[in-house]
């Protein structure tokens, strides 16, 4: 950290999901550890259970594409509208392709087409997923123009477990910046969002309230974060390293076990 930011190192989470404590098998329910509180569980209508199983030497929530999870608490205030938030996501695609979703923040709705297009409440879905720059192969909103991709195309590869994070700034014609493995890959500035608030947050696929569940993630997730702040880049950096030295340690162990 840098300039007296260190501070902000113990600043709590409003969701934490950890996988380090979960039992193997099927999953039921994950217990938000962020501030927020609640927990996450599978709904009534969809009796597909996700898996925490060990994945590259890591445990982990694997999901199928169509087995999903959902909040019981909305997503906090402070996150939703023109809020400035960071999500953080340890992640692992065994094959990327189609709109992949690993978490929304905020679901899809039907809107008003009388608001001023600045006012109207959009989706916020964290994706792991194909699509450039101006693509929703990072980032949707349920619109194509206010959506995010990866530089070039060149989405995080495949078979890998990589650190993924989601800096909004929170201000009108603000910034939002995409960093993988803590180094920035993409940025849409002159950007201002405004995120659906009062409903459900989803893990491992999109929602549309018309429609249900679209976009399934079929990959594990390991551990996932929300602040409601805008992280510094020293931050995320210092987050990916983190994350990066507990790979080689594990994988340490992994040879060490193996070891006659």
């Amino acid at each position: 950290y840098e300039n007296g930011d260190k501070a902000l190192e113990n600043i709590k989470p409003i969701v934490k999901l950890t996988s380090d404590n979960l039992s193997e098998g099927k999953l039921l329910t994950w217990k938000n550890e962020g501030s927020a509180g609640g927990e996450f569980h599978i709904p009534t209508f969809r009796r597909t259970e996700p898996i925490v199983e060990t994945v590259s030497g890591r445990k982990a929530v694997t999901f199928n594409g169509n087995s999903f999870m959902k909040s019981n608490i909305t997503t906090p205030s402070s996150v939703t509208r023109i809020n400035p938030f960071t999500i953080e996501t340890l992640v692992y695609n065994p094959e990327v392709s189609g709109n992949e979703t690993v978490f929304s923040l905020a679901p899809r709705q039907a809107f008003d087409t009388t608001y001023p297009e600045g006012e109207i409440e959009r989706a916020l879905e964290i994706r792991y997923a194909l699509g450039h720059e101006r693509e929703p192969g990072a980032l949707h909103t349920g619109w194509g123009v206010r959506s995010i991709g990866w530089k070039d195309g060149k989405y995080p590869a495949a078979g890998e477990w990589h650190h993924i994070a989601f800096v909004y700034d929170g201000r009108h014609q603000g910034a939002c910046k995409v960093y993988v493995d803590g180094k920035l890959n993409s940025m849409r500035e002159y950007y201002t969002l405004c995120t659906n608030s009062g409903l459900p947050m989803y893990l491992g696929t999109a929602f549309n309230t018309s429609i249900g569940p679209i976009d399934g993630f079929s990959g594990s997730i390991a551990e996932l974060k929300v602040y409601d702040y805008a992280k510094l880049d020293s931050e995320i950096m210092h987050d990916a390293r983190a994350y990066q030295t507990a790979n080689v340690m594990q994988s340490q162990k992994d040879k060490t076990r193996r070891s006659p």
